[in-house]
């Protein structure tokens, strides 16, 4: 086959791809089609089928894209979203030591659709050196599988959980430190109750809790001496209620941990043993919550 043949051929099929698939660039001006996002902009729902890019200009000034202005990209497959959308920011950087300072830019966020629901993997980066913040699994618009977090900056999990269709069945905190300490253990019961240990800095058991599978509120607390038997323990009603935790379905993954070493008993039974693991008190509460 002769050059200009072959040169011919890969034209045609190069506008045969663009014929087929709709390609549409739009800006900021453009406000019927995108609206502020948690990721600075987002996408409508049901745009018409094809490519839909999003420049960080104005009409006014289109002759200033390229690669760098693009801020969203993603398709649509029958006015749903479909495959992988990418979110773009920019980082400005020190740079190294005699070095000038500049600007980075990278994929901040990307997500991964089916038929208009999220499905597969979601990825948060950013940092210093853009590393990954968070990576979450979906499976139709649910949490499925892992959801990791990272420390900033550094590929260390501080928080790992594991979701079923958007339930949470187990979660682990782990301090900042070289060893990545675990810090809160939560979760999920046969009954589909939840328990819930904290760990002091060098992985002592320090706080067991219990909670409900109704609204998720606190039903027991245990603290425990550092020889590992119980020093105090509560059993009743509490304020203290983790569904928030159970059931984040936002993008904020900190997560308060609920390291509560004295907590509010409204009603029950407290109990005080000494560091054989004798009870040496025990009484009936009932008080009005503050």
């Amino acid at each position: 086959m002769s050059k200009n043949a072959f040169f011919l051929i890969s034209f045609m099929f190069f506008l045969s791809i663009s014929i087929n698939a709709q390609v549409y660039t739009i800006f900021l001006d453009d406000t019927s089609f995108y609206s502020a996002g948690i990721f600075n902009y987002n996408f409508k729902d049901s745009l018409a089928d094809g490519t839909w890019i999003l420049h960080d200009l104005y009409r006014k000034d289109s002759v200033k894209i390229e690669e760098q202005t693009i801020v969203l990209i993603g398709t649509y497959k029958d006015y749903k979203k479909e495959e992988t959308f990418n979110y773009y920011t920019y980082r400005y950087s020190i740079g190294k030591r005699g070095k000038k300072p500049y600007w980075q830019y990278y994929v901040q966020v990307s997500e991964t659709y089916k038929s208009g629901l999220l499905n597969g993997m979601t990825i948060i980066s950013g940092g210093r050196d853009k590393k990954t913040l968070n990576e979450v699994m979906y499976e139709n618009g649910k949490k499925n599988g892992l959801d990791v977090s990272y420390h900033y900056g550094k590929y260390q999990p501080y928080n790992i959980n594991y979701y079923s269709h958007d339930t949470l069945i187990n979660g682990f905190y782990y301090y900042e430190d070289k060893k990545n300490t675990l810090h809160f253990v939560i979760m999920r019961l046969d009954n589909g109750e939840y328990k819930s240990v904290i760990y002091d800095s060098i992985g002592q058991k320090k706080i067991v809790a219990y909670y409900d599978n109704i609204d998720y509120t606190m039903y027991k607390w245990q603290k425990y001496y550092p020889n590992q038997i119980m020093e105090k323990e509560k059993e009743g009603h509490f304020l203290q209620s983790i569904k928030e935790i159970v059931f984040d379905r936002t993008r904020d993954y900190d997560h308060d941990i609920p390291d509560w070493d004295n907590v509010i008993l409204i009603s029950g039974t407290a109990r005080l043993y000494n560091q054989n693991g004798d009870l040496i008190e025990e009484k009936e509460v009932s008080q009005s919550p503050r």
